[in-house]
Formats: C-alpha cells, structure tokens, sequence
C-alpha cells in the first residue's frame, strides 16, 4: 500500500466538463480522477464511468460538453484519515479495488492511497 501525491492523479472540479478531465486523463496517464466541490470529495470519474456515460448519451458532442459532475460515482469507497491502516487494508483485500480516497472528519479530500497490484 502508498500514499500517492497530487501530482500523480487528476483533481478536477465538479465544474469541468468530460472533455477537459479526459485531456487531464490522457495527460497523466492515468484511469481515474478524483472529483472535489471546494476540496470536498464529490466522486470518482473512472473509465467505466465514462463507458456508462457513452451508452446512455449518444450524442457524442453533448456528452463531451456535461459537466463531470453528471457522471461521476458519486458514492465512492472512502475511508477517514483516523482509519487509513486497518480499515483500508481490509476493504482492499475484501473488494479487491486498487485505490481508496481519504476524507477528513468533514468530508475534506485529503489523500489516495493505493493498493499495490
């Protein structure tokens, strides 16, 4: 497990569109991002998030254009600051996910930690 610096994953605001947070994507070389309204963790856009987003919206123009917001998860997996150890590495190994958000007390984005493959 490593705690990953904001350097290495997107922040987008909830304001940004799809387009803007795939050019940040491609930018970073990286599958996800974290979405935040004001350092408050929002969601997670992944790329299943953008397959869905494609299937339900066929025009492509439109899509490209919503805000990231309307398609994020917004009910990601999150665990608090006070529990990173012992609650993340059991929810790693019980869902088998690779990264896990980390929230203050008032549901402030602190840091991603992530599992090692």
């Amino acid at each position: 497990m490593r705690i990953l610096s904001h350097r290495d994953y997107p922040r987008v605001s909830k304001d940004n569109s799809i387009a803007q947070v795939l050019r940040l994507l491609a930018e970073a070389e990286v599958q996800f991002a974290i979405v935040l309204d004001n350092d408050r963790l929002i969601g997670v856009f992944s790329g299943g998030d953008l397959i869905r987003g494609l299937a339900e919206n066929f025009d492509y123009q439109s899509f490209m254009s919503a805000s990231i917001a309307d398609y994020c998860n917004e009910s990601p997996l999150q665990v608090a600051t006070t529990a990173i150890s012992v609650e993340a590495i059991e929810k790693f190994k019980a869902l088998r996910i690779q990264y896990i958000p980390v929230v203050n007390e008032n549901g402030i984005y602190e840091v991603l930690i992530e599992a090692y493959p």
